[in-house]
């Protein structure tokens, strides 16, 4: 478990604890106080790692919505104890669970839990895949950018910034001068930009009997500074999609409405979906068509508020 750097470090503790039974569930916390209930507070039974990961009634429906489609309550039967659970699923064979995905999935109902319990904050089950998604992606793109992984830019408003002070920092000969990237084009690594940046990324698959699928939008925002940064992490699910470029551009979509709210100036996009790359910084559809499903989609990103062509 300590040896997958793809792993956030908040998910390898929570791990660590629910492995050895150091989580602050119903029934541990109650012996500690009076004032805390051992039982679940939705059904009322007895609030152990067991029933809370897997068979209240919120936790069900999280394992059973997608991609899992699994029923914790036959696993449970035959598997009593959590490191028991986690073996079965671990070896079920199924094609989205690894080791990785499974206690980011387990972190995102824990947490969900503490948020309704202690905040009054709900979730719904599908959301917990989409956020269980968003800091897969974070991590990965972290881990990507300390290796210097190449990376694709999407668009950097600095490049398009023509006034005599940026021209002339361009020209300078020093041995760590930052050049922005060119829009649409791939880079390696992200220490040369400067400015804000947003990783945008969207997970889709296609239904079994086909037909358009909602997919889970990932946005992942860094904000650097001279001696700290700052990092926000947005999680979503897009309207029905009839392919992967189409869930795309549906986190391209947000991620500049997003850019517009929350008035970041600056800032560079960065997606790994090259296609999407080179169709979004081309404003000539005779050039560059594209895939017709998108069209609409860039028609309508280009003719927002919040979104410039000279940004690209």
């Amino acid at each position: 478990m300590w040896k997958e750097k793809q792993m956030a470090p908040r998910i390898e503790t929570f791990a660590w604890r629910l492995l050895w039974n150091a989580l602050a569930t119903g029934k541990r916390a109650g012996k500690y106080s009076k004032h805390i209930s051992e039982n679940c507070p939705t059904c009322g039974s007895l609030e152990d790692e067991i029933h809370l990961f897997f068979l209240r009634h919120f936790a069900k429906a999280a394992w059973y919505s997608h991609p899992w489609y699994i029923k914790t309550e036959f696993t449970s039967q035959h598997n009593c104890s959590i490191p028991q659970m986690i073996q079965a699923l671990l070896t079920s064979h199924h094609p989205h669970i690894n080791i990785i995905y499974l206690y980011t999935f387990l972190w995102c109902i824990w947490k969900a839990r503490n948020d309704a319990r202690f905040c009054r904050k709900l979730s719904t089950p599908p959301q917990l895949y989409a956020a269980t998604m968003v800091i897969m992606h974070g991590s990965n793109m972290e881990l990507a950018a300390s290796s210097r992984i190449g990376v694709t830019s999407l668009f950097s408003s600095s490049t398009m910034l023509h006034d005599a002070s940026v021209q002339g920092h361009q020209r300078k000969g020093h041995a760590d001068q930052q050049i922005a990237p060119t829009p649409g084009r791939t880079i390696n690594g992200i220490s040369a930009i400067s400015c804000p940046i947003i990783f945008l990324d969207a997970v889709w698959s296609p239904h079994p009997h086909g037909g358009p699928v909602a997919a889970s939008l990932g946005i992942f925002i860094q904000f650097r500074g001279d001696r700290c940064c700052s990092q926000l992490c947005i999680s979503a699910i897009s309207p029905p999609a009839t392919s992967a470029i189409q869930a795309e551009v549906f986190s391209l979509m947000l991620s500049s409405y997003i850019a517009g709210t929350l008035q970041i100036q600056q800032a560079t996009f960065l997606t790994e979906c090259a296609t999407l790359a080179s169709e979004a910084v081309s404003q000539n559809v005779t050039l560059a068509p594209g895939h017709w499903s998108i069209r609409p989609q860039l028609a309508q990103i280009a003719a927002s508020t919040t979104f410039e062509p000279s940004r690209l």
